[in-house]
């Protein structure tokens, strides 16, 4: 049996920082947006409005982690560019 060599990932595994909120926001939202039960619970809050929501949530939780060493975020990059 001949042993191959795995495919390298186009895709590495970085830290994110507080630098990242407003991508990983967009990205959230722009994932949940055709889930159905998130439009019921969104009701008519604008595109700005869902990124401001997850920003100011998702802001306390990286301060957190990084004061008290407890959770890291993690994001996924294109290494390809």
């Amino acid at each position: 049996m001949a042993i191959s060599t795995p495919t390298p990932s186009p895709y590495t595994i970085l830290p994110a920082t507080l630098a990242d909120l407003a991508d990983l926001a967009r990205i959230t939202v722009e994932a949940i947006s055709p889930d159905p039960f998130w439009s019921t619970l969104k009701g008519s809050l604008t595109f700005q409005d869902q990124m401001d929501f997850f920003i100011e949530n998702l802001r306390p939780r990286f301060l957190a982690a990084e004061e008290l060493g407890a959770a890291q975020t993690w994001k996924l990059v294109d290494s390809d560019g």
